[in-house]
């Protein structure tokens, strides 16, 4: 496929739509994240005191939702969105108490949101399904577990780079009155993952003068099983949500698993190995029957069915490997919110998910 380069953001033309509100996947009370989580309703204080110096947009109050345990800005029936972007410099800023990284991690995150809110509101919105790191980070609402892409699959539509340049362009032009504008960069086929395939757009977010540069990662031809799910997606910033298609959560970790059992000591992706493990331990609701099926089907799919005779052998020599708890340990490093968790203590969480799998059909 040819690479497509630099277009210019086009003036808008389409009205939002109203998209349909289901619920998501939460945390549970007692999660290991509580810590985290009551540090998110200080930062959330602070936020307060922010917001209501701010000009005439009425006072929003923290609250936490008792059965969750989750600090939420405003739980007042839906905040208006922010339109400022100077406004959301500040409580990005406030959020990333005075680390610059991190701060631009939040920024970049902020960015892909307002894509997706385009995206959910775009007549592109039966054909993509959120998946991957932004997904997961949402699931479990791990404010710290940044992802630097917007991953996807596309549904019932041919995906070439041309056609994806021009649906990000589409999508991009989409008025949402939050003061955002994209450029689509570029567009090409992504080669680092060629086995699975794809499309990469490269864009320029501009929030006021700040140009904040975001990625969509498009695959095709991925084995949803059973099929998209209808999910609200909890904006980081305002109490609003998105409803947006999205994988469902054994979809979600039989792609990693599948992954795993291929590659084996040759993959170097820690953060499927983390949020494997964030799963199954913190809250998300996990059918055997389903991920059984799913990791067949994704296994089918991919034409990897063989790599599914022995996962232990695999998680095993994963174990064995000091390459691999050489990665793992520079993750943590780089990870605050993976700091505590040993590689021991993830592979444990695989070997767990693998077993609920082999529970219900016999396949590894």
């Amino acid at each position: 496929m040819a690479r497509h380069g630099r277009e210019r953001r086009q003036d808008p033309r389409r009205q939002p739509r109203q998209g349909i509100r289901q619920g998501a996947y939460h945390l549970r009370h007692d999660s290991p994240q509580g810590e985290y989580r009551r540090h998110r309703v200080q930062l959330c204080a602070q936020v307060l005191h922010l917001l209501q110096g701010q000009g005439p947009r009425a006072p929003v109050r923290i609250c936490t939702d008792d059965e969750h345990g989750i600090a939420r800005l405003g739980c007042n029936g839906g905040a208006a969105m922010i339109d400022n972007p100077t406004r959301v410099k500040d409580l990005i800023k406030n959020l990333a108490k005075g680390d610059s990284g991190k701060a631009q991690l939040l920024q970049r995150r902020y960015a892909m949101e307002r894509f997706l809110e385009r995206m959910a509101e775009s007549n592109y919105k039966q054909n993509l399904v959120l998946k991957g790191g932004m997904l997961v980070t949402s699931m479990l609402d791990i404010g710290q577990r940044m992802t630097r892409d917007t991953d996807v699959t596309m549904l019932n539509k041919t995906l070439s780079v041309e056609s994806a340049a021009e649906m990000a362009r589409d999508i991009a032009s989409i008025p949402l009155g939050d003061g955002m504008m994209f450029d689509v960069e570029d567009a090409y086929e992504i080669m680092e993952d060629s086995e699975y395939g794809g499309v990469r757009i490269e864009m320029r977010a501009h929030l006021g003068k700040t140009e904040i540069p975001i990625k969509l990662d498009i695959s095709t031809g991925d084995a949803l099983t059973p099929s998209a799910i209808s999910y609200t997606y909890r904006l980081m910033l305002e109490d609003r949500d998105i409803d947006i298609l999205a994988y469902n959560v054994e979809t979600e970790l039989a792609e990693k698993i599948e992954t795993m059992l291929v590659r084996s000591t040759l993959n170097t992706r820690m953060r499927d190995f983390y949020d494997m493990w964030a799963l199954l331990n913190m809250g998300a609701k996990i059918d055997n029957v389903t991920l059984a099926e799913a990791i067949a089907a994704t296994a089918r799919t991919r034409g990897h069915e063989a790599s599914l005779a022995d996962s232990g052998s695999v998680i095993d020599a994963l174990s064995a490997s000091e390459a691999m708890t050489e990665h793992w340990e520079r993750y943590r490093d780089r990870n605050d919110f993976a700091a505590d968790l040993s590689w021991g203590e993830a592979l444990d969480a695989v070997r767990a998910l693998c077993d609920k799998a082999a529970s219900v059909k016999r396949t590894f």
